[in-house]
């Protein structure tokens, strides 16, 4: 059922942080129960979150798991999870860590990758607030011509995200005594508990 399924997706993705564990399960009978479940249960977005950040952590820094994850038509299953749920953000941010992942440590799978119209994906992947960064770095390690934009708190849109110290700070450094009689206003302002209707 598609909440075992689930639970157990959550579990691997849990147990691929551990560069040991993620290879034992990438190379062993895991990997292809994750892509079978999500085959089975193709509208079910949690589940589609939990095994392509499974597949994104199994990837990362193994290429091994990369080739592995290409053998059993992983990229396939990444583009439709991309299509199914393209306004889910955590799918959409998952799906693109997955494609860094594969390509950072095995740039010939780029091809593979742009054969199946990754690049239209990860751009309107770009576009889901959540998924934004995710989306531009995969962009950007696919060798794609990619700009962030993003909404300051003005509402103004910008190319490229602020820089710190591109704008100037507003942060006065120095405290500034300019009242003298700040002392004096302050015992002025004090009064005991009993003034202020407190029963002693």
């Amino acid at each position: 059922s598609a909440p075992v399924c689930q639970r157990a997706a959550a579990v691997v993705r849990n147990l691929s942080g551990n560069d040991d564990v993620k290879t034992t399960l990438c190379q062993g009978n895991c990997l292809p129960l994750l892509l079978t479940a999500t085959q089975t249960h193709m509208e079910d977005a949690p589940l589609a979150e939990h095994v392509m950040a499974s597949l994104a952590a199994m990837a990362l820094r193994r290429p091994a798991n990369c080739e592995r994850i290409v053998e059993l038509n992983g990229i396939r299953q990444i583009t439709l999870s991309m299509r199914r749920f393209p306004k889910v953000a955590a799918v959409q941010r998952a799906c693109c860590l997955t494609v860094r992942n594969l390509v950072g440590r095995c740039p010939e799978l780029m091809d593979p990758l742009l054969g199946e119209n990754m690049e239209e994906l990860l751009r309107a992947a770009g576009k889901v607030p959540g998924s934004v960064d995710a989306a531009y770095a995969a962009l950007r390690d696919l060798k794609l011509e990619a700009t962030m934009v993003t909404m300051n708190a003005d509402g103004q849109i910008q190319v490229g995200v602020e820089e710190f110290g591109a704008r100037k700070s507003a942060f006065n450094p120095v405290y500034d005594d300019g009242d003298a009689n700040i002392e004096d206003k302050m015992s002025a302002a004090a009064q005991s508990p009993a003034a202020l209707g407190f029963n002693m």
